[in-house]
Formats: C-alpha cells, structure tokens, sequence
C-alpha cells in the first residue's frame, strides 16, 4: 500500500502548492480570507465541512475532490479519505516579499486503507487573506485583457 502513502503526499503537495488556484487565486489565500478556524475536506463524499462550508470555497473544494479521483486507487480500498485544515492567527514577515503574512495553515492528508492502516502527509504554510487591492488580479482577468 505504498501507493497510499505516495498519494496522501501527492494530494497535499497539490492543494498546499501555489499553483492550486480557484478562479484564478491562491486556493489557501481564498480559504485564509473565511477566517480563523479549521475544516475539513472529505475526499470519497466530495464535500467540505467547518471553514470549507463557505459556498465560497466550493470550488476549492470541488477541484481537490477531482484531483483526488484522478488518482489510480480504487474508493473500495479506502475507509477513510479527508483532508485537514486549520488555520491560525500567527504573523511573520516574509522575507521574499517584505509583506505581513498574517495566518499559519497547518494540512493534513490521511487516507485510511481497510487494512486499518493509516497513511498521512503534513504541511505547514504560512499564507495571508486574499486581498485584491494589493494582490494581482486573478490570471483569468489578465488573460482576458
């Protein structure tokens, strides 16, 4: 069940990834902006739970749940598939952009096999709310002009 932990890592990379994008912003930026607190993804149902309830967010959502069946792993080999967020308030200034990063975002993967066993991947990032005043417009709004 290598395959398992291979994809538990996968899927994180994805969705923690700057290029895992939602209308064309940052899907963590876009979760940051709901607020403090934690959610849940639950990959098998395609549903978000918590701060990932935002009809907002139903997209980001949407698009890890795709990527998630995307996969080679049949659901009949899964108890359990979820992603976890949460999302805290602690700030650092990026030393790339000298900009406030306000939020720390804490993911985890977990798949659980039937064989009972549990196979997970963490993440940390540090991300800010999306702001459109000081971000850049979303790529969809530059590809279009």
């Amino acid at each position: 069940m290598k395959q398992l932990k291979n994809s538990a890592i996968g899927l994180l990379s994805h969705f923690t990834s700057r290029n895992n994008d939602c209308g064309g912003y940052w899907a963590l930026g876009l979760i940051v902006s709901q607020g403090l607190g934690t959610g849940i993804i639950d990959l098998l149902n395609g549903e978000g739970s918590g701060l990932l309830r935002e009809p907002k967010l139903k997209g980001v959502v949407d698009h890890i749940c795709r990527r998630f069946r995307k996969i080679q792993i049949n659901p009949d080999d899964l108890v359990k598939t979820v992603i976890f967020i949460e999302v805290l308030p602690q700030a650092q200034i990026s030393k790339r952009s000298n900009r406030l990063i306000e939020h720390s975002v804490t993911c985890k993967c977990e798949l659980l096999g039937i064989d009972n066993r549990l196979y997970t991947a963490n993440s940390t990032i540090w991300a800010s709310p999306h702001d459109p005043t000081v971000d850049m417009k979303s790529i969809r709004d530059i590809e279009a002009s």
